[in-house]
């Protein structure tokens, strides 16, 4: 065949040759498009200027040009171009040191993809996996949604760094530098809760057992914040290297979390609204169940701990049937759920209408109550419903689905999950909550008649206040035994005629600093121990309690039982003798705590479930 011939055939090549060459091409840049999605989009450790390349590569390159023999070289340009492509996506790697098929940190397979790890710089033993996302984006349509699957990732996603927190305001961390201050610390030490952002359903892994045979104990932390702040960090770094897989968690905070609304009940097939930080707490859990035994963990021995709304989140995870299953055990620290919580369906008397307050919110923004309002309110930005809802009000609710009924009523009924059980409070749980405004005994009593109207009277003459001075320590006495000390001697005792037993503690010791004498046992002080939150000096009184605190909770966690060998023996909560353990300078078993508060409370919630809707 002469020359001539062949150029006029590459000239004018058949239909049938160009549709093959078009596919080909069409096929290898389709491949590298996915390697540069794959690369960029999952955090795959690639060059950012060879990454970038690349895309600019593909993104301008035509498929083909056919017209003229001139062609075929730009053809082959074309060719050569998406080589190129493919080239600077590998050689890079190589380049970098950190080829995307060897990862540098443990990875382990969940089941929306691979995670990769990195070991404490402490213990080269602990890893920690930081920002595992559990469920999608709670954004957009998805906001006041339950929250749904991850979506899947292609390659290893490192999980290195703590993802964003809900949004809220900066309190938190006013709060714990004003604290570290008065315990003598620094407060510039004080980690913040950081950057913030809807995008917030993820949680955070710490484990040393990778490569054990035998399957860990698994703690999973519910932070506290009054449910409109706070974050799950690496707090629990001090349990894992003691043998447990410690999991903490972000879940929706405030107005996020927590806003009921006629029309969110209307569209929910539950007919439920304003409990999605709950929600959110158990998807988590069910992430766990699904992919805890890669991490180490047993997920058979799932152990909720939470301070606070935590604990108390702990409470109304033991109610919720859609938390059946997720856990073993339970502990509820400075904080029981045994308040009137607002009812969606049945507000009236003491209990709240939550749908009202949502309504109420929502009017402030310029929406109503209808489905179309809500449109509304999910197109309004995340900083402006953060400020409209800054007087507060949000928290979990009765919705006749996640929290079916009262958690007072359901407590008093045995509805609760029949596991084991520590609960406890510190002995001046309000020495920091009460703030350092002052209080005036017409201040006290005002605050007796709202918020105890039917033993007021009882509960004023139990608490008296010997001069106007004296109001301010006679409110922490008072506040500290019925809003603590007492619901969670009384949570103790609702677990009396089930299988499981309950442990009650009371937490006495304090920091040895000036203002922390002042301040005494205050409202976390135990978990500030437990995880060396902040750096603040104690004495070895208080490094031993650290650690006994560790080492009862973990045996609990492993066993259903705290007792451990060289410890005090810890009693179960017995109803006759109320036995406890006091966790001060000397850890010592006791019984009847706070009787005259109990007795009060009794009588309270006696009267409450009288009156309140079964």
């Amino acid at each position: 065949m002469s020359t001539g011939v062949i150029m006029e055939r590459i000239a004018e090549p058949s239909p049938r040759f160009k549709v093959r060459i078009a596919g080909f091409f069409y096929l290898l840049t389709t491949v590298t498009r996915m390697f540069v999605e794959i690369f960029v989009r999952n955090r795959l450790v690639v060059s950012d200027d060879a990454a970038a390349t690349a895309t600019n590569i593909l993104a301008h390159e035509p498929l083909f040009r056919w017209g003229f023999a001139a062609d075929i070289i730009a053809f082959a340009s074309h060719i050569g171009h998406v080589l190129l492509a493919c080239f600077l996506l590998c050689s890079v790697c190589t380049a970098s040191g950190r080829a995307p098929r060897r990862s540098e940190g443990p990875v382990v397979k969940t089941d929306s993809g691979v995670v990769e790890g990195t070991h404490s710089p402490d213990n080269p033993k602990l890893v920690f996996f930081r920002g595992i996302p559990y469920a999608a984006p709670p954004v957009g349509a998805l906001r006041w949604k339950p929250p749904q699957l991850p979506a899947r990732w292609h390659g290893a996603r490192k999980a290195d760094e703590l993802s964003a927190a809900c949004p809220q305001t900066d309190f938190m961390d006013q709060i714990r530098r004003r604290m570290s201050n008065l315990l003598g610390g620094d407060p510039s030490q004080v980690k913040p809760v950081g950057r913030t952002s809807e995008d917030c359903l993820y949680l955070n892994v710490m484990t040393t057992g990778l490569h054990n045979k035998n399957p860990q104990p698994v703690m999973v932390w519910i932070h506290g914040g009054g449910g409109v702040v706070g974050r799950g960090d690496d707090d629990g770094a001090t349990l894992a290297p003691k043998g447990v897989v410690v999991v903490t968690i972000n879940y929706r905070l405030g107005v996020f979390g927590w806003l009921a609304h006629p029309a969110l009940t209307a569209e929910s097939p539950h007919q439920s609204s304003g409990n999605y930080g709950l929600l959110d707490q158990i998807a988590a859990l069910q992430w766990v169940r699904r992919n805890i035994a890669k991490f180490g963990g047993d997920p058979a021995n799932v152990t909720i701990f939470g301070h606070s709304s935590g604990g108390e989140y702990v409470g109304c995870l033991m109610l919720s049937p859609l938390a059946h299953g997720l856990f073993q055990r339970a502990i509820m620290q400075s904080g029981v759920p045994l308040g009137l919580y607002p009812s969606v369906h049945h507000p009236g008397g003491e209990v709240e209408s939550a749908q009202n307050h949502g309504v109420e919110f929502a009017r402030k923004l310029g929406a109503g109550d209808d489905t179309e309002e809500i449109k509304k309110l999910r197109s309004i930005s995340a900083d402006d419903l953060l400020k409209a809802a800054a007087d507060g009000g949000f928290d979990a609710v009765v919705d006749g689905w996640v929290l079916p009924e009262q958690p007072l009523i359901m407590f008093a009924h045995h509805d609760q999950a029949d596991v084991p059980v520590i609960v406890g409070a510190t002995a001046r749980e309000f020495g920091n909550l009460a703030g350092p405004g002052e209080r005036t005994p017409e201040m006290f009593r005002n605050w007796v008649q709202k918020s105890y109207a039917p033993i007021a009277d009882d509960v004023l003459s139990t608490y008296v206040i010997p001069t106007p001075a004296d109001a301010r320590e006679t409110f922490i006495r008072a506040a500290t035994d019925l809003e603590m000390i007492a619901p969670a001697r009384w949570a103790a005792q609702a677990m009396h005629g089930m299988k499981s037993k309950a442990y009650l503690y009371e937490v006495t010791w304090a920091f040895p600093s000036q203002g922390g004498r002042q301040l005494g046992a205050f409202h976390g002080t135990d978990p500030l121990l437990m995880f060396d939150s902040f750096p603040v000096p104690r004495d070895a009184a208080g490094d031993a309690l650290a650690e006994a605190l560790r080492d009862y909770w973990i045996q609990f966690a492993r066993m259903g039982d705290p007792n451990i060998q060289g410890l005090p023996k810890w009693p179960p909560y017995d109803a006759a003798t109320a036995s406890y353990l006091e966790l001060g300078a000397t850890i010592r078993p006791g019984a009847r705590l706070h009787q005259d508060a109990f007795a009060l409370v009794d009588r309270l919630y006696t009267t409450r479930l009288s009156r309140i809707r079964p």
